[in-house]
């Protein structure tokens, strides 16, 4: 049997255009950096290693969100 005749065919999302995926990435990343700031909050400070990492993360979607916001009102002066 060919593979095609026995593979699962899912439909496949529109593409989104710029603005739309920075949109929806806008407000997806305020939960990210929730999670994260629970999850540094829950770690023994004997952990060292992971808190750096869960900080290092906090402060990457920190800058992500404000790049975002700017990235945005850029694209609204272009219409």
């Amino acid at each position: 049997m060919p593979l095609a005749a026995r593979a699962i065919i899912f439909p496949v999302p529109a593409p989104t255009n710029e603005r739309q995926s920075l949109e929806r990435e806008r407000v997806e990343l305020p939960g990210q950096l929730a999670a994260y700031q629970r999850e540094l909050y829950a770690t023994p400070s004997e952990s060292k290693e992971r808190r750096e990492r869960l900080t290092w993360q906090i402060r990457r979607a920190q800058k992500r969100m404000a790049e975002l916001e700017v990235r945005l009102a850029a694209s609204v002066r272009h219409f």
